[in-house]
């Protein structure tokens, strides 16, 4: 997958880069607000709560999530701990996710209000995985941006991810 020509669809369409070096095709991504008022939620609806941009996973949690730590782990991505109001404004969150015990993290979600889930893309994609991503993302806009950009026709296009099918919290 690091051929010229070859291309990723990654943070369920947040972000599309050439494979070959890495070099973003399209990207929609959640602001520092965001960050901040998600993060605010978090602790409000008790769940751990991370940030991930291109390069790092952050967390304000100093009680560092052990779904933290292994997110950090599995997609090989350093974890740095940051509180919330030290972290840089111009930073760009392709996603967030509330993570949890899956009772916990249940709980949690209970608790989030509806405009909330209106507002932004909200996914459970484990049962101890909360994603929270722009309202605009999601994979088929990701493939969209893509098409676009090579000029595929919709009925031209196949996809294939690599993970189970998802579940939207509305």
């Amino acid at each position: 997958m690091e051929q010229p020509g070859d291309y990723c669809i990654t943070y369920n369409g947040a972000l599309v880069q050439k494979a070959a070096d890495g070099s973003t095709v399209a990207q929609t991504a959640l602001s520092y607000d965001d960050y901040r008022f998600l993060e605010k939620l978090s602790r409000e609806v008790g769940s751990h709560f991370h940030a991930l941009d291109r390069t790092t996973l952050y967390t304000a949690n100093r009680d560092i999530s052990y779904y933290t730590v292994h997110e950090s782990f599995v997609a090989t991505i350093p974890l740095v701990f940051c509180e919330a109001e030290k972290m840089d404004p111009n930073t760009q969150f392709l996603k967030v996710m509330m993570i949890d015990e899956p009772a916990i993290l249940d709980q949690a979600i209970a608790r989030i209000p509806q405009e909330v889930k209106e507002k932004y893309t909200v996914l459970k994609s484990a049962p101890y995985f909360l994603e929270i991503l722009d309202k605009r993302v999601n994979k088929g806009t990701g493939v969209k941006s893509l098409a676009d950009v090579l000029g595929i026709k919709p009925e031209e296009i196949m996809a294939i991810g690599d993970q189970e099918k998802r579940h939207r919290n509305d």
